[in-house]
């Protein structure tokens, strides 16, 4: 008798058949007449509505002059639809694509859902007449015997190994974290293999990640060229009326999704009153009472946990932010050295995130009398009676939760100036937002300087715990330090 366990087996086997089977098959697609067609001809005999307008006419010559190429576009602009059509074009205009067909021509590299890749295929598939295409995978489309393929960025591994002649991430900047890198690798992987096109199309999202850093490279150090396509250019050429823009001005993204501007109407934490406080000062220090704090991070990548140092002081009641430091890759020695030099300029006063004991008795050995902050501890009481609660309420309250809700009051009833220098930590505060635990949401970021900035303000404000303090080793440091003036907030409960 056949075992249960096998005919099992046998069964799934034969579904998987059957699956198999009734799946599309692959289906080369072939338009002859549209050899020897110019881009701007083959557009027209795509799109016949659509205007060829200067924009695309420009970023055709673009394309024939760069090899590499980084866009960052406003939204609605019709760059997804270009880059389908030139794509649909270099596969259709003559047969040198398919001369060197090997596996996938091109690959395209999408957001990390399944869908995204299908519906990004499905776009290219659209632009061609209605019952042309028939027969094909959702994922993949071939034209002339050119195979393009749309990965998802959490699949991105699967786009290793092939000949591609044009590797194109859609909407990069929104890739989730870890998976940026990863995409960066595969494009740029194939440089000395196949030399394709590596294309980079995006709208703004998060400050500090891969569309940011690739933008403020060297000109000498990036491999892209790089160009924008924002409001300014969507207005010339008539992709939005002033009408329309009048309208979309009231969304809290414009100045991402129309400007480019990193991080606008992604946070919650400080939301619209971050452009209240911001205004140029003296960046000299007054002899208020200040302090640095730091948040060590030493990440391998670019997109792993940063060092965040913020330093300030307070003068006539106001907090003052005069330093802002974010490092990537930064090595130990080295920032034992940009802390210990930042903590004598301001009084000693150091605070340092807990959770990095060695530095701070580093630290502590060079003579820096850094004070490590637990954002794990309860909040102290008179933190805690002022929000309003039970003390048996607020003892489930820690740093973590308190400190952002600090800043924020202190932003919002404009007791913070920032400099408009700053601007790491002004695109960083339009984007930070909190999580369901009431912290601070690092799921797609790690926002190492709204963690240095928050321990400052919170270091700043009426609470001054810091008098006397106890470092790891039981000295207390600090007793006989006079205290100066801090802000004084009023909290707000938020139920």
């Amino acid at each position: 008798m056949i075992s249960s366990k096998i005919m099992t087996s046998l069964a799934q086997d034969v579904q998987e058949l059957r699956e198999l089977n009734n799946k599309p098959k692959e289906e080369s697609l072939d338009f002859p007449q549209c050899r020897g067609m110019t881009f701007k001809e083959f557009w027209g005999w795509l799109h016949p509505d659509l205007n060829f307008h200067d924009e695309w006419k420009q970023l055709d010559n673009d394309m024939r002059e760069h090899k590499r190429i980084w866009i960052k576009k406003c939204a609605g602009f019709g760059i997804t639809t270009w880059f389908g059509t030139w794509i649909a074009w270099k596969c259709l205009k003559d047969n040198e694509w398919k001369k060197r067909q090997i596996d996938v021509n091109i690959p395209i590299i999408v957001g990390p859902r399944l869908d995204l890749a299908i519906t990004i295929i499905q776009r290219i598939k659209d632009m061609f007449p209605i019952g042309s295409v028939t027969k094909t995978k959702e994922d993949t489309l071939i034209l002339n015997g050119n195979k393009i393929r749309a990965y998802p960025s959490h699949h991105v591994a699967a786009a290793h190994g092939l000949n591609p002649l044009v590797v194109w991430a859609d909407e990069g900047d929104f890739f989730p974290k870890g998976q940026q890198d990863k995409a960066r690798e595969v494009l740029e992987r194939y440089i000395a293999k196949t030399n394709p096109y590596l294309i980079w199309s995006s709208t703004p999202y998060l400050p500090g990640g891969l569309y940011e850093q690739i933008e403020e490279e060297p000109e000498d150090q990036c491999l892209y060229y790089r160009k924008f396509l924002l409001l300014d250019k969507a207005l010339k050429v008539g992709h939005y009326t002033q009408e329309q823009v009048d309208i979309w001005k009231q969304s809290p993204s414009f100045m991402r999704e129309a400007w480019g501007e990193y991080g606008y109407g992604v946070g919650d934490i400080f939301g619209e009153y971050v452009d209240d406080v911001i205004e140029e000062y003296s960046l000299e220090r007054l002899g208020g009472r200040s302090g640095v704090y730091g948040d060590p991070g030493f990440g391998a990548s670019d997109n792993a946990s940063k060092f965040g140092i913020c330093a300030g002081e307070v003068r006539d009641g106001v907090l003052y932010v005069l330093e802002v430091i974010e490092e990537a890759r930064s090595s130990p020695s080295t920032m034992l050295d940009v802390i210990e030099e930042m903590a004598h300029r301001y009084d000693d006063n150091c605070k340092i995130d807990a959770a990095h004991a060695g530095f701070i008795r580093d630290l502590n050995e060079r003579g820096v009398p850094a004070i490590p902050l637990n954002f794990g501890s309860p909040a102290r009481q008179t933190e805690k009676s002022s929000t309003e609660k039970t003390n048996r309420d607020v003892n489930k309250e820690t740093l973590k939760k308190i400190m952002p809700i600090s800043a924020s009051q202190m932003v919002k009833n404009k007791q913070i100036r920032i400099h408009p220098k700053f601007k790491l930590l002004i695109s960083n505060m339009r984007a930070v937002k909190f999580d369901p635990k009431g912290g601070i949401d690092k799921s797609e970021k790690s926002f190492d300087i709204i963690d240095a900035f928050d321990m400052m303000c919170h270091d700043l404000k009426e609470f001054d715990y810091t008098s006397t303090s106890i470092t790891y080793d039981g000295k207390i440091i600090g007793e006989d330090r006079p205290k100066s003036k801090s802000v004084i907030i009023k909290t707000e409960v938020v139920e």
